[in-house]
């Protein structure tokens, strides 16, 4: 089926909690985001479910980012993690790892790839709270831009090819590329929304 964005009131991704847990989430949220939230702000709510990809191209693009950010991670796969070790192999030909600095980049390696919401308020890194992640979607803005420069992908253009003229070899770079195109384009088409995972 594959990861999917969804514009969701924050009211109604806070309604899965009854009044008591609802209100513990909030108070601890507010206290981590540093100022008061006001649930029924943001309104905008669209089910367009653009496709993000795969989960596994969501993952790939997350170990990207992990990988220019912080470094070589092959210590925390496991032997069965085929595709992450391509992807690994892929990242050390065409990157160097650690090189780039990206703000609020957190909200992406620090939350889930499902239950998981966006919230248009800039703080410095995720919210969990029973296994579900608040995240900030101008943070996440600003680490997709950070990200992007230190690649040289213009966020506007096609996603590029994932597979190269040599026998299919897939291209793990492109794939993270292309996943970051589509979650930019999302969260920046209208800023004062809330963005979920699902």
């Amino acid at each position: 089926m594959g990861l999917n964005l969804l514009r969701e009131r924050f009211s109604d991704w806070l309604a899965d909690y009854g009044p008591e847990s609802r209100a513990q989430l909030l108070a601890k949220l507010e206290k981590h985001v540093g100022q008061k939230i006001d649930v029924s702000a943001w309104q905008v709510e669209d089910r367009a479910f653009p496709r993000v990809g795969s989960y596994t191209s969501y993952g790939i693009f997350r170990l990207c980012l992990q990988y220019v950010t912080m470094g070589d991670f092959a210590d925390e796969l496991d032997e069965a993690d085929d595709v992450e070790f391509e992807a690994l192999r892929e990242f050390r030909t065409e990157l160097k790892p650690g090189f780039l600095k990206v703000p609020y980049a957190a909200h992406f390696l620090n939350s889930g790839d499902t239950d998981t919401i966006f919230i248009p308020i800039m703080f410095a890194k995720p919210f969990a709270y029973d296994e579900r992640f608040v995240a900030s979607l101008p943070g996440a803005v600003k680490a997709l831009e950070a990200f992007a420069k230190g690649l040289r992908v213009d966020l506007a253009v096609e996603a590029e090819m994932e597979y190269g003229a040599e026998k299919g070899k897939w291209l793990p770079v492109a794939t993270a590329k292309n996943v970051a195109r589509i979650l930019y384009s999302f969260f920046t088409e209208k800023p004062n929304a809330c963005v979920a995972l699902s």
